[in-house]
């Protein structure tokens, strides 16, 4: 079978049969809203009935906790997202991380309030989970140790960045002064065994 599209533009899948025999696992869909502080969370059972609503989880991890193999969630691409997707999955439940840009429910909605964007995600997920007709707009989800190299790669990238700023700084203050370094000069003095000495 071919992917299709739905009348949002969003391209679905159809399920493979693997999937399909997950899907028909799930009992209970949870939609998401997380914040800093708390979290917005609706939860709906099979049949689309909404069973629970919290309108502020501030124990997210606690929650995280009850979740197993019959349970599915989505939640919002944000800061902590994939960390919070890695301790779902670890406990067997079907984790959806969602990109709230191109999910036209909640992005052009008028009425935008955590508890609406809470069960606009629930039902979103549940029509997917129930039909596979509803495409969810995933982000794509590193693994751990790609996302550590990310993190170190962006860490090195600021601090070289910052290394150069305070050099031509440096220079400045040496023009501003009618300071004139060669080239010689130049290397000593930002070389890490030398540079003290150049300035003393």
């Amino acid at each position: 079978m071919e992917a299709t599209h739905n009348h949002q533009g969003i391209l679905s899948s159809p399920l493979s049969e693997g999937n399909e025999e997950e899907e028909r696992m799930i009992e209970r869909v949870h939609g998401i809203d997380r914040h800093k502080q708390f979290s917005t969370i609706s939860v709906l059972n099979r049949q689309g009935e909404e069973v629970q609503f919290l309108g502020a989880c501030r124990e997210f991890g606690k929650y995280v906790e009850g979740l197993g193999p019959t349970d599915a969630v989505v939640l919002e691409a944000s800061t902590g997202s994939f960390w919070w997707a890695d301790q779902i999955e670890a406990k067997g439940a079907k984790c959806f991380v969602m990109d709230p840009r191109k999910f036209r429910i909640i992005k052009d909605s008028w009425n935008k309030t955590d508890r609406q964007d809470a069960r606009n995600l629930a039902k979103a997920l549940w029509v997917h989970v129930v039909t596979g007709e509803f495409g969810i707009p995933r982000v794509y989800k590193p693994t751990g140790v790609v996302r550590d190299l990310r993190r170190l790669f962006a860490q090195y990238c600021l601090l070289n960045s910052q290394i150069a700023t305070h050099k031509n700084n440096a220079q400045a203050i040496f023009v501003e002064n009618g300071v004139e370094l060669k080239k010689e000069l130049k290397c000593r003095l930002f070389a890490p065994e030398s540079g003290l000495e150049v300035l003393k």
